[in-house]
Formats: C-alpha cells, sequence, structure tokens
C-alpha cells in the first residue's frame, strides 16, 4: 500500500481542493490529512512552518474534512491530528468515511479514554524500533487497520536509516500483532520507498509532498515521480 501525507487546507481551500481531484486520479491507496494545529510536536520544521500558515487562515475542520470525504471516495482517508483536537470536534460526524484517526501525541494506552467518551472512528496504533512485548500484545487488541511503524527517531522529515533491525522489528510487529505494518517519517525518494515496500505492508511520503503542495504543478509531478 502506497500513502501520502497532506496538509489539508493548503496553501489555500481552492487549491486544496484541485489536489484532491489530483490525487483522486493516482494510484495511491489511501491518503493521511493533516489537520492544522497551534503545536505540531510531531512534525519537523518543513510540515510544521505549512500548517502554521494554515492555522492563521483559521479553517475549521469541516472545511478540510467535507471536501475530502466528497471527492476522495475511491481512497482510504486517515486523519493526523493532536488529542485537544480529537477532544473538541466530533469525527463520529465522519464515521465511515475515515478509516481512522493518527493522533500523534496519544500513546496507545491513552486511547481508550476517547472511546470511552464516545468516539467510534478507530485510533490508529504506534510502533517503533524500542517498542516491547507488553506494547505489542496492547497493540494486538486495538481495532484499527494498522499499525503506524515510526521509521525514525525525533520528527517528520528527519533523516532516515534503514537496517536489519528496523526489518526484523517490523517483521515481529507484523507477527506479534496480526496487524499489517504501514511505515513513516524519512521516506524521501522512490528508492526508499521501494525498499520500505520489500519488508512493510505499505508507507506514507509526507515531507517530500508537502514541500510541493503550492505548486498544482510540482505537485502533479512529485505524485507521478514518486508514487
Amino acid at each position: 500500500m502506497k500513502g501520502i501525507y497532506i496538509v489539508g487546507g493548503y496553501p489555500d481551500l481552492g487549491k486544496y481542493v484541485k489536489i484532491l481531484e489530483l490525487i483522486k486520479d493516482t494510484k495511491i491507496d489511501f491518503v493521511e490529512i493533516g489537520l492544522p494545529f497551534n503545536d505540531p510536536i510531531a512534525d519537523g520544521p518543513i510540515i510544521a512552518k505549512v500548517i502554521n500558515k494554515v492555522v492563521k487562515m483559521k479553517y475549521s475542520i469541516d472545511d478540510i474534512l467535507i471536501p475530502a470525504t466528497k471527492i476522495l471516495t475511491n481512497k482510504k482517508l486517515y486523519i493526523m491530528t493532536y488529542a485537544n483536537i480529537v477532544y473538541n470536534f466530533n469525527f463520529n460526524n465522519y464515521l465511515k468515511k475515515i478509516q481512522g484517526l493518527i493522533i500523534a501525541d496519544c500513546p496507545n494506552r491513552m486511547q481508550v479514554f476517547f472511546y470511552k467518551r464516545g468516539l467510534k472512528i478507530p485510533i490508529i496504533p504506534f510502533a517503533t524500533i524500542n517498542s516491547n512485548e507488553n506494547d505489542l500484545k496492547l497493540i494486538k487488541k486495538i481495532k484499527a487497520d494498522f499499525v503506524y511503524f515510526i521509521g525514525i527517531k525525533g520528527t517528520t522529515g528527519g533523516k532516515l536509516e534503514l537496517d536489519d533491525n528496523i526489518f526484523e522489528k517490523i517483521r515481529i510487529i507484523r507477527e506479534s500483532t496480526g496487524k499489517n505494518v504501514i511505515f513513516g517519517f524519512g521516506i524521501k525518494n522512490k528508492n526508499i520507498m521501494n525498499i520500505v515496500l520489500k519488508f512493510a505492508d505499505g508507507c506514507v511520503i509526507g515531507t517530500e509532498i508537502v514541500k510541493n503542495q503550492h505548486n498544482l504543478k510540482n505537485f502533479k509531478n512529485i505524485l507521478k515521480n514518486l508514487i
């Protein structure tokens, strides 16, 4: 599975809609849409800078999600966001239109908090090279499409170092949880993507996509060259 991350509402709502239409016509399997948040702690400098620009535009969450769910009907949709937004917004309005939430600042063990408050959309669990046996037992119990494997230490856009330890960890996570493993963070080109896809069930390209999101021609070319 091949996926991309885009910042919702960037560079403006008009071009954002055109970006969604470009994505619809590709072979991309799923799209991760980042919701603007004033403290994007999981995002590297490039994505954080873009997110801060969109925050100032004061778009609503519906402004971002309504066109995405109407246009990308042929793709799986996942929302990348933060706990404060999930706490204050009723994502259940998009039940069956969104396949999952990726909550960057919510540890796996804290997901139950949102389910107890009535959230019905699955929260995607995280795993890293340091996830232990107890972590994987917890992930196995979580109802979600896949495990989001964070391939680097730090924020998005950092340097990725692929080695046998990472690939072995992916195998262990898959076997221990019974879930597909999607590799995120650090994938910058098609060569790295193809290597990752030999071991993981899918991957997400983020920073390289967002860097070109402001220019429709560049965005179209990057989709063609990366995916």
